[in-house]
């Protein structure tokens, strides 16, 4: 991933890259993921906001114990319509 689509590639990044990086174990692997989108460039299955259901169920089914922080950072212009 390089960041040229415009777009956000997120749950299936997030599985290869815990997959690849870290083994499962005794304790809690601790994610925080910071997005400003939904995701609209994982692969099918893995996008939109459901997209975290197949994610997670391949992570369990490996071993993982994860615990998630996940923060939605909004646009600018969504926060102006709410204040008025």
């Amino acid at each position: 991933w390089d960041a040229t689509s415009g777009g956000t590639y997120m749950w299936h990044m997030i599985e290869q890259d815990i997959m690849t990086n870290y083994r499962p174990g005794p304790g809690v692997l601790r994610v925080f993921v910071v997005t400003d989108g939904e995701d609209i460039e994982s692969p099918y299955g893995y996008n939109g906001s459901e997209g975290m259901d197949p994610m997670q169920k391949a992570l369990l089914e490996t071993g993982y114990d994860i615990e998630w922080n996940i923060v939605l950072l909004q646009a600018s212009d969504a926060w102006s319509s709410l204040s008025s």
